[in-house]
Parts: structure tokens; C-alpha cells; sequence
């Protein structure tokens, strides 16, 4: 079953939801205009209190950074903020080695993504985690030795040392990384740890599930899927079949009215593409670089605060036009409607 999420607009529903805002008790009533209310609507009612109008210079001080955005300020003026949630998923060019058919890039001194493509073509596409490769350089040094058929590629930073055996000879063509060609050395605790593909991480901390359908306290129906720290000391985030996006602007400047960044499949043809996390066990700054490259949360838009319809059915036309006409007739707000 395929679901897709309609995001439903109205000056009718904008009123209705004002005219529902009377009806909370004063204590529910500041968190419901928060979350839910147009911005003008909250003012209309704040201002029928004299504690409001006392109150009115200091929301117009707070607010004032706003409204100078949507009337028109442009990025790069000096009462313009950073504009968050544009990205950009190209690396760096000083940042990138080529070593054949494989492409690695030192993302920070100890996160390195690791590319192989049969065809020697590589993603420069946002996948739906890492969205932003641009960052500035890390120091690091790059060590190419052995004969030009098959050389032996060493990439050290300030926290990793890289190796990689290309294997172009005629008798070794070039094969996809496995624990024979591609390795990673890194310091844990004081310890020396070589880290190979297929090599389990056994002190993974975990992350998250796909559903929590069926779940029950600590026990979930699918299994945790692998998170970004261990007590292995790295991590490392297989991208190699994750869909893409055909953009990285997640500004949404005109609302719902906002141009979507849309999935993309990735190419046909044999890829490995993974992002190896070699940072001990600082899993503060794990986490910070992870937000670098995958962005920060953006705010959830207005709709998604209202009222929802979601249900696991196959609905036919009929039946969902009489589910929205049920809701018309009963003067009750729709904002999404999950089909």
C-alpha cells in the first residue's frame, strides 16, 4: 500500500480553528496558539486583554527579525540571518582522491566517505541522509606508491590512516572494497584498532527502527538498525543503495507553495558508496559532524501541527470524498490527510 500526505489549506479552516480557540481553558489556550494559529489570528486575540496591549512593544522587538524576512530581506544583508537548510552535496575538490574505480573524501580529520562504481561514476547527488559535503578541508596527507597498474593508495589525517590496494593489474581487475584491499587504522583508548569491510561492530550503540508498530517497552518488532557511535571506537553508514534527492533546498521560502525536493533513484550498476565515523569515543563530536553533513531538523511546517486523518485501509475514491464531506458537514479542521 502506498501512502502520500495531503497537506490541506483553507481561509474556512484557518477560521474555524480561530473560533475553536475560545473554547480552551487559559492555561491550554498560549500553547494552542503557538503550535497552531496563524500568527495574525494569535494577535487578534492576545490584544483583547489589557495584559496584551502592555505586552505589545515587546512581541513587536521579538518579531521584528521576522518580519524583516518575509518583507523581502535578501541573504548576505546585514539584517539578514544564515539561511538554513540549503545545502550543498559536492564536495570540496581538495578534499576528493581518485584511485580508479574508487573515489574517497575527507569529510573531517575522522570521517571519510569511501566510493566504488564499476563504471567509475560517482554520486554527487544528496541521498536522503547526507545532504551537505561541502565543508571546509581537513589537513591530510595523500601517499600514492607501488606500480601505476596496481598502486597502493595511503590517505592519513589527524585521526585516521587509510589503505587502499586499487588491484588494476590484468590478473586482479578492479574489485569492489573488501577486507583484502581497503582498511582503516585508527587510536581507541590508547589502542591501536584496524578496522576491514565485514568486520562486525560489535559495541554499536544502535539508532533507529521503522516502525513501533507492535513494540512493547524495550522490545521492537524489527530489529534497531546500526546508529553513528560504538564502543568499538567507529561506525560506518552503508549509502550505497539509499535514494537521492534532485535538490538541496530545504528553505521552503514560500510555504506550502515551495518548490519539493523530489527522490531519485540512484544509477543502475554495481556501487559500494559508505561513511566511515572513526571517532573513538567522542560521541559528542560524532554527532556534531554528523549534522554538518545529514543538516539539522528543520521546524515542522503549521500543518503539521493540525488536525490528522491516518489509517491503514485501502480506500477506494468514494469512500475518501465521503470522509472529507464528513468532515465539511461537521465544521471540523482537516490539515492532513494521509492517503
Amino acid at each position: 500500500m502506498t501512502f502520500s500526505i495531503f497537506p490541506i489549506s483553507s481561509s474556512r479552516k484557518r477560521a474555524l480553528m480561530s473560533s475553536t480557540f475560545d473554547q480552551f481553558t487559559p492555561a491550554i489556550r498560549p500553547q494552542y496558539a503557538e503550535q497552531v494559529l496563524p500568527a495574525r489570528s494569535r494577535t487578534c486575540h492576545q490584544l483583547r486583554t489589557p495584559v496584551a496591549i502592555t505586552l505589545l512593544p515587546l512581541v513587536l522587538f521579538l518579531c521584528s527579525p521576522v518580519l524583516a524576512q518575509h518583507e523581502g530581506a535578501k541573504p548576505g544583508s546585514p539584517t539578514a540571518p544564515e539561511t538554513p537548510n540549503l545545502y550543498d552535496p559536492v564536495a570540496d575538490p581538495k578534499a576528493v582522491v581518485l584511485a580508479g574505480n574508487a573515489r574517497f573524501t575527507v569529510l573531517t580529520p575522522q570521517l571519510i566517505r569511501m566510493e566504488w562504481a564499476a563504471d567509475a561514476k560517482f554520486e554527487d547527488h544528496a541521498s536522503l541522509v547526507f545532504l551537505n559535503r561541502r565543508l571546509p578541508v581537513p589537513r591530510f596527507a595523500v601517499k600514492e606508491e607501488g606500480p601505476p597498474e596496481s598502486p597502493h593508495y595511503t590517505i592519513t589525517t589527524e585521526a585516521l590512516q587509510l589503505d587502499y590496494n586499487s588491484g588494476r593489474s590484468p590478473a586482479d581487475t578492479d574489485t569492489k572494497f573488501t577486507r583484502e584491499n581497503l582498511s582503516l587504522r585508527l587510536t581507541v583508548n590508547g589502542k591501536d584498532v584496524t578496522w576491514r569491510p565485514g568486520m562486525p561492530d560489535t559495541g554499536n550503540l544502535s539508532g533507529t527502527t521503522r516502525t513501533l508498530d507492535g513494540a512493547l517497552g524495550g522490545k521492537t518488532r524489527e530489529p534497531m538498525d546500526p546508529g553513528l557511535i560504538s564502543r568499538d571506537g567507529w561506525a560506518v553508514v552503508d549509502d550505497s543503495t539509499r535514494p537521492l534527492f534532485d535538490s538541496t533546498d530545504f528553505r521552503f521560502l514560500e510555504g506550502e507553495s515551495s518548490p519539493w525536493p523530489w527522490v531519485v533513484l540512484r544509477p543502475p550498476g554495481e556501487r559500494q558508496d559508505w561513511y566511515f565515523f572513526g571517532y573513538g569515543h567522542d560521541y559528542k563530536q560524532a554527532l556534531a559532524d554528523f549534522i554538518k553533513v545529514a543538516g539539522r531538523i528543520p521546524l515542522p511546517p503549521r500543518f503539521a501541527f493540525g488536525a490528522w486523518w491516518s489509517r491503514y485501509w485501502a480506500y477506494a475514491d468514494q469512500e475518501l470524498d465521503e470522509l472529507v464531506r464528513g468532515f465539511r458537514e461537521n465544521d471540523t479542521p482537516l490539515d492532513v490527510l494521509v492517503v
